[in-house]
């Protein structure tokens, strides 16, 4: 009973209740009770994924089942019993209660993720290492497009002045040929002066081509190094993360039927203390709300004759005589009705009257 009364339920108003009321709210209650308890587990779970840090992770889970824990009493306790008159009074009291079913949704559906990191926690684990490893694949390759771009050019560069240098040795290397074979023999000068000028030419383009070729080689060798440099920080950034995102991935990707029942089911269990307090407002037989709302209908009453009786004292110490304190509505301090001025009164009476007789004459 001690439990109960932490999270606000008044046992002296339960005791007037049936018995199966009792059960029921004791149940509901616990079940509140028990929901705190998940949110500081699962706020743990999470955060001490993130940060790695048991001690930060303890406090911040604590931090979040208070907030929770208060949020949900505040949800409770403004829950109104009125049903609405009007259909704008209606609407008035449905959008406040269907706002307060959403933060409650938007909360389960935001704690049960870590739950059901948890409860996959091996699964994940097993398979985490391919979700990885096909990612660093992909990153690969995209690394691998854009330096693929770069050397493409820098060997078209190598390619063009390495076969012009080709071409002069072919060159030589056929009038070389030339000279070996008799039918040749008459143009002898003529062909060694061709073999000496393509050697004179091929050693001014190797000492102006050959440079330009050894640098973009350089550069495609840094290429490739800054290629692999980066591919190695892209694994160093996943060996140090915590791949938040690649879990929930993968979790969603191989087991999205269990994830959609096992959120269902936690939604479901965070709006039960709520349903059932709407149920035991608007339903007739649960006696427990309507009890406890005329408990505090009567302390309020309390309070203000309280308050009448100390502005009387108040004013009397100022003044010198009592003031009787002005009350605008019928039934204050709920100020629902509000009095009718006499004097008003009478001259609608007045004015009435004096339409009849006219009316008479």
């Amino acid at each position: 009973m001690q439990v109960l009364s932490f999270i606000g339920t008044d046992n002296d108003i339960l005791k007037l209740c049936s018995k199966k009321e009792q059960k029921l709210y004791r149940f509901f209650n616990y079940i509140l009770l028990s929901l705190i308890v998940v949110v500081g587990f699962s706020s743990y779970y999470i955060i001490d994924i993130i940060f790695d840090n048991t001690f930060v992770s303890i406090l911040l889970g604590a931090f979040w089942a208070f907030i929770f824990f208060n949020l949900y009493r505040f949800i409770l306790f403004t829950v109104t019993g009125k049903k609405g008159k009007s259909l704008m009074e209606k609407i008035g009291l449905i959008f406040p209660n269907l706002f307060k079913i959403s933060i409650i949704t938007f909360f389960a559906i935001f704690i049960s993720l870590p739950i059901e990191l948890f409860i996959n926690e091996g699964f994940i684990e097993e398979n985490l290492p391919n979700v990885l490893s096909e990612k660093v694949q992909v990153v690969k390759l995209e690394i691998d497009s854009v330096y693929l771009t770069k050397e493409k050019e820098l060997n078209k560069r190598i390619f063009f002045y390495q076969k012009q240098l080709d071409d002069l040795q072919s060159d030589i290397v056929t009038q070389k040929e030339k000279l070996k074979k008799k039918e040749y023999k008459i143009a002898e000068n003529q062909i060694r002066n061709n073999i000496l000028n393509l050697q004179s030419d091929l050693k001014l383009k190797q000492q102006k081509f050959l440079p330009i070729i050894n640098e973009k080689k350089k550069i495609i060798a840094n290429l490739n190094k800054e290629k692999q440099k980066e591919l190695a920080q892209y694994k160093g950034i996943i060996n140090n993360s915590n791949l938040i995102i690649e879990r929930f991935g993968l979790l969603f990707k191989e087991k999205p039927t269990s994830e959609f029942f096992l959120t269902l089911f936690t939604i479901i269990l965070f709006l039960s203390p709520l349903i059932y307090k709407l149920l035991a407002i608007y339903y007739p037989t649960l006696k427990y709300e309507k009890f406890h709302q005329e408990k505090m209908r009567q302390e309020v009453l309390y309070n203000y004759e309280n308050f009448k009786q100390s502005y009387k004292e108040i004013t009397y110490s100022i003044l010198g005589n009592k003031q009787r304190f002005l009350e605008l509505y019928i039934d204050a301090p709920f100020n629902t009705i509000k009095k009718v001025d006499p004097r008003k009164k009478e001259k609608k009476g007045s004015f009435t009257s004096f339409l009849t007789n006219l009316h008479q004459e």
